[in-house]
């Protein structure tokens, strides 16, 4: 992220109070993370140093306990990470996020990017993708089989998309892109699945995503999202799933 990352509010459906991190079991993910162009978190265009890097990763573990915490309590394992407009870092949080979550072995998480109309994943984490995603269901292709699972993390399963949809809001509310995820769920079952969503401002390819999840977690712009961009993102959410909290991006703190 460009700046501290910290959770600003949450919606009547509260995220739990944090518990404190229990100890985590080392894994391979240093290998995953140091082979891959995962992008370096930056404050202010500078590379952040070891302190405030050491910061953001106990903000980040914080998000995490909290998130985990409350999916497992209510029996929820999709997660939208979604920004209130372009440009508000959903993407690296979703990254983020992961990378954190993997770190206890126990826990198979399942990464997808539903930004269709401009996918981030593949290009962010340094795997090949999966090419169109429309093309691959429309040929009834199992989603399995498309699924990047790195050899040095078993825990972790991407489903990235490498090129765009030019009717990525129509793919997403037709019956097969649900129907095969389902399928997916059922034969590769994940403990959480993180899903990258276009904007919920600005374009309705986000909006069309949230059918697929349990759980909204918004991700806004502490420069740039509006008070009125807040209204508008509570009227859009009427009737959808539940919002589990909003992470105030790019803070000055």
């Amino acid at each position: 992220m460009d700046d501290s990352t910290r959770v600003e509010a949450v919606s009547s459906t509260p995220v739990a109070a944090p518990a404190g991190d229990g100890p985590e079991e080392p894994s391979a993910a240093g290998n995953l993370w140091d082979r891959t162009r995962f992008r370096p978190s930056r404050k202010g265009g500078v590379a952040m140093t070891r302190v405030q890097q050491a910061e953001h990763e106990k903000r980040i573990a914080m998000l995490r306990t909290r998130i985990m915490r409350e999916m497992r309590e209510r029996g929820w394992n999709r997660l939208a990470v979604m920004p209130v407009t372009a440009g508000a870092g959903a993407t690296t949080l979703a990254v983020d996020l992961t990378r954190m979550i993997i770190r206890h072995r126990g826990t198979r998480v399942m990464l997808i990017d539903a930004n269709l109309g401009n996918p981030a994943i593949a290009a962010r984490i340094g795997v090949e993708g999966c090419g169109s995603l429309s093309r691959a269901v429309q040929a009834g292709e199992d989603l399995s089989r498309i699924l990047q699972v790195l050899p040095d993390q078993r825990n972790l399963a991407v489903l990235a998309p490498s090129e765009p949809e030019s009717e990525a809001s129509e793919f997403l509310q037709g019956g097969r892109l649900p129907a095969a995820l389902r399928r997916l769920a059922e034969n590769d079952p994940a403990h959480v699945t993180l899903i990258d969503t276009a904007p919920l401002l600005g374009t309705d390819v986000g909006i069309a995503a949230l059918p697929l999840v349990d759980a909204i977690l918004l991700v806004a712009d502490a420069r740039r999202t509006t008070a009125a961009d807040m209204k508008e993102c509570e009227r859009l959410l009427v009737d959808m799933p539940p919002l589990m909290g909003v992470v105030l991006n790019k803070t000055s703190s």
